[in-house]
C-alpha cells in the first residue's frame, strides 16, 4: 500500500507542477477569489490538495505499520526471552537432578567400597584362622620332605614333578614350598608365578617360601606360569605336616 501511495504522490506532484508550468493560475482582477483562479490553477490546486491528502494518509499508514511492527518485535522478543528463561530453568533443574544423582551414586559407591573393605578384612581374618587351625591340627604329624626341580626347555611345560614319585606334584593346604631360582635376573620375577590349585602366588624374591592355602585334604596340582622363551631353573623343597598316605 505504501508503494501505491508513493506513486500517487509522485504522479499528483508532477501533474500539479506541469499544470502550473508555462501558464497562469491566477488572474489579476477585482473579481472574487474563486473566480480569479484559472482552470490551470484549479488543476494545480486540486493536485496539490490530493497530494497533501495522500501524503498525510501515507504518514498515518506508515506510523501504524511501524507500531504494528514494533508490537510484533516486542512480542517476538518477549516470546524468545520466555523460551530462554524456560530453557535456562530446565537446564538448571537438569543440572540439579544430575548433581543429586551423582551424589547418591557416590554415596552408594562409598558404602560398597566400605563393605568391600570389611569383606576383605573378614576374608583375611578367615584365612589367618584357617592357617592357624591347619597348623594346630597337623603340628604333631611327622614331616614328609620332597625336593622337586624345575627347569625350562625348548618344550614349553608348566607342570612341576615330584622328586619322590616322578609324578606331577600335588600339595595340600598348609604345606610350605621353598624355592630358589637360578639363571635369571631379579627384574624378571614379576613374569613368574606359582599356580597351586585355583590360587596364584607371585614371587617377591629369587629365594623364598610359600604357604599353600586351600581346603583341607584336597590335593592341588602345582604349575609354574612364565612366558615362552624365558630361561631359568628352580630348586624347591616341600615341607609338609600331611601324611604321605594322603598323596
Amino acid at each position: 500500500m505504501l508503494l501505491i501511495l508513493n506513486i500517487l504522490l509522485l504522479v499528483l506532484g508532477s501533474v500539479g507542477a506541469l499544470a502550473a508550468f508555462g501558464g497562469e493560475t491566477w488572474r489579476n482582477s477585482s473579481e472574487p477569489l474563486l473566480k480569479r483562479i484559472t482552470p490551470r490553477g484549479w488543476i494545480s490546486l486540486l493536485c496539490l490538495l490530493c497530494a497533501l491528502s495522500f501524503g498525510i494518509t501515507k504518514e498515518i499508514v506508515s506510523n501504524r505499520i511501524s507500531e504494528i511492527s514494533a508490537k510484533k518485535s516486542l512480542k517476538a522478543q518477549a516470546d524468545l526471552q520466555s523460551r530462554l528463561d524456560d530453557a535456562s530453568q530446565a537446564a538448571s533443574l537438569a543440572a540439579t537432578e544430575s548433581q543429586k544423582a551423582q551424589s547418591a551414586l557416590q554415596e552408594k559407591l562409598d558404602v560398597a567400597n566400605a563393605e568391600l573393605a570389611q569383606a576383605r578384612i573378614r576374608l583375611k581374618e578367615l584365612e589367618d584362622r584357617l592357617l592357624t587351625a591347619i597348623d594346630e591340627a597337623t603340628s604333631r604329624i611327622p614331616q614328609a620332605i620332597d625336593h622337586p626341580f624345575f627347569e625350562t626347555s625348548d618344550r614349553y611345560d608348566r607342570v612341576v614333578y615330584s622328586y619322590e614319585t616322578r609324578q606331577p606334584l600335588k600339595l595340600f593346604a598348609g604345606e610350605i614350598i621353598k624355592y630358589n631360582i637360578h639363571g635369571m635376573g631379579a627384574r624378571h620375577l614379576d613374569l613368574i608365578t606359582f599356580q597351586i590349585g585355583h590360587r596364584e602366588y607371585r614371587l617377591e624374591t629369587q629365594a623364598g617360601s610359600i604357604t599353600v592355602i586351600g581346603f583341607p585334604r584336597q590335593p592341588m596340582p602345582v604349575l609354574i606360569n612364565y612366558p615362552r622363551g624365558l630361561g631359568f631353573a628352580m630348586k624347591m623343597t616341600v615341607e609338609s605336616t600331611i601324611r604321605r598316605s594322603m598323596r
